[in-house]
């Protein structure tokens, strides 16, 4: 395929959470009526890319998630992920050798009123967490010497992994702190506090208040803890869980306090910056906090290059990703999503740069703040395409990277019907967005960072399924010199989708080669341009 022109503008357009599968209950995306997409796949070049695991940096079977995706496709190269990375840590035993993790055990060893925190989401669905990581914090502790001044801190999933495995989780932990000896549960909340990422800081002050001051509803146990989440017959009921107290004699087994050391053991930025901000940062201001002397605060990677903290795993530096060579070549570029994709359309897109490049322009849409987005299934979609078809009828520039996370956001929430309102509303907005850049002679690169809405319901189970998927997403390339005549028929494009030719880093160069732009070196992907069929 020769592409005659470049493109203005040229836009990437990522559809978050919309993969491919040809199973049909409990997809959402088969159920769903989507004239636009249906008409774009059939007449225009499509192919099916893999999304998760090794194809993406992740271990082999792990499913593919919004950071990684987004990686993936702005660096143009397979980036070895922070779980592989970590995992590899504990395998060689270099972990326990940490410099950051050696400088908090060595602070609370030095004080003997002092205490080690550990926090982080308990799960094994490896997008923000490993509880295994967990368990590599109590063993160093127990070889340290601090076991019985350790003190763990929960926030329970319930998303990327089932609702059901909640209590397995937990009761996993315990084994553990009953093998090695070392931590005590302190408090369980859900991620839903604990690591909200849309800027609504009063659900933020929550978590922060119930790690500081011991505030949430006190229980004797945790199995009475856990077992009250439960109790609600809902399955969001484990990531809203509100804050819950481990209470020793009526008074919190512990809180953070001067002279502490804290391990906040999530790898992914994203969702634990809000709430590692008012630890960190001298010049908070968005709620009343705890001015800590002598607190040591370690993550597990680095969050944001302006929270101060000790890092275990800091960034692997990425040359050369897309937006640095579209500043380079002087292309103007919009990035646009809503709050709850923003970080992944700016920071993760550029390799994990949170300042612009050049010419970059970034906007963030304000998403609603809420525990359930099947509420409203639209989001934030019509105000992102109100704004981009602004922009594309004022000409103002050159490359526009812009993400809906309809897909995936109601599709988390396991409620089938709303994931279906959601797939049929982004249809519409998708057509807006092709017919605004075919009228002025632009092109769209759509794609996906990872599977989601196909299965909102598990096929085998017949249950809500919240979590990702493994399935591989679409690739397709709008413009007004390649639509295909005459358009493909339903078998035809069933065969494409079903046979995957390249994977998510392969996007850049493909967006570079239709761009006429020279791929770095350091872009170890090919381009596809001319295997879309």
């Amino acid at each position: 395929m020769t592409v005659h022109h470049r493109p203005k503008p040229f836009v990437m357009l990522i559809l978050d959470g919309y993969g491919i599968s040809f199973i049909q209950e409990g997809n959402a995306i088969a159920a769903a009526k989507k004239p636009v997409m249906d008409r774009l796949m059939k007449e225009y070049p499509v192919a099916a890319v893999r999304a998760g695991g090794e194809d993406v940096g992740l271990p082999w079977g792990e499913m593919g998630n919004s950071e990684t995706g987004h990686q993936n496709i702005g660096s143009g190269r397979v980036l070895y992920q922070f779980l592989p990375r970590i995992n590899k840590a504990l395998e060689d035993k270099s972990f326990f050798k940490n410099e950051a993790l050696v400088k908090a055990i060595n602070h609370v060893k030095k004080n003997k009123n002092a205490a080690l925190h550990t926090m982080g989401m308990l799960s094994n669905g490896g997008v923000h967490s490993h509880i295994n990581h967990q368990f590599a914090l109590l063993q160093a502790a127990a070889d340290t010497g601090i076991g019985d001044r350790t003190f763990v801190h929960i926030f329970l999933d319930g998303r990327d992994s089932s609702p059901d495995d909640a209590g397995s989780f937990v009761k996993q932990l315990q084994e553990e702190i009953d093998k090695t000896g070392a931590g005590k549960i302190a408090t369980l909340t859900g991620r839903y506090y604990a690591m909200d990422r849309a800027g609504n800081w009063d659900v933020t002050k929550v978590a922060y208040d119930m790690l500081t001051k011991g505030e949430g509803t006190q229980f004797a146990t945790w199995e009475e803890a856990v077992k009250s989440v439960f109790k609600k017959d809902d399955k969001k009921a484990l990531e809203n869980a509100a804050p819950m107290i481990i209470a020793d004699e009526s008074s919190p087994m512990r809180t953070v306090q001067d002279g502490d050391a804290v391990i906040f053991y999530n790898y992914r930025s994203d969702r634990a910056r809000q709430l590692t901000a008012p630890f960190v940062d001298p010049h908070f201001k968005e709620f009343e906090v705890t001015k800590f002397k002598d607190l040591v605060f370690a993550t597990m990677a680095s969050y944001d290059e302006n929270l101060k903290a000790d890092i275990l795993f800091p960034d692997e530096a990425i040359e050369h990703p897309l937006g640095e060579i579209f500043a380079d070549h002087k292309l103007t570029q919009l990035r646009i999503a809503e709050s709850e994709k923003f970080a992944h359309v700016t920071y993760f897109f550029n390799g994990g740069r949170e300042k612009p490049y050049d010419g970059e322009t970034d906007v963030k849409i304000p998403s609603e703040n809420t525990k359930d987005f099947s509420k409203n299934p639209a989001m934030k979609a019509k105000e992102i395409t109100d704004r981009v078809l602004k922009e594309i009828e004022n000409d103002a520039y050159d490359v526009i990277v812009m993400n809906y996370a309809n897909a995936d956001m109601v599709g988390h929430t396991g409620k089938f019907d709303p994931t279906v309102q959601a797939i049929e509303y982004l249809d519409e907005q998708v057509g807006r967005v092709v017919d605004a850049v075919l009228a002025k002679d632009g092109a769209v690169l759509l794609t996906c960072d990872h599977g989601k809405a196909e299965v909102v319901i598990n096929h085998m189970t017949h249950e809500p399924s919240t979590d990702h998927t493994n399935n591989p997403v679409p690739l397709m390339y709008i413009s007004n010199q390649t639509k295909q005549d005459p358009a493909k028929d339903a078998a035809a494009l069933q065969q494409i989708l079903a046979t995957p030719i390249g994977f998510l880093a392969d996007v850049a160069p493909t967006a570079l080669d239709i761009l006429g732009l020279p791929k770095p070196k350091e872009m170890t992907a090919q381009s596809l341009l001319s295997s879309l069929s």
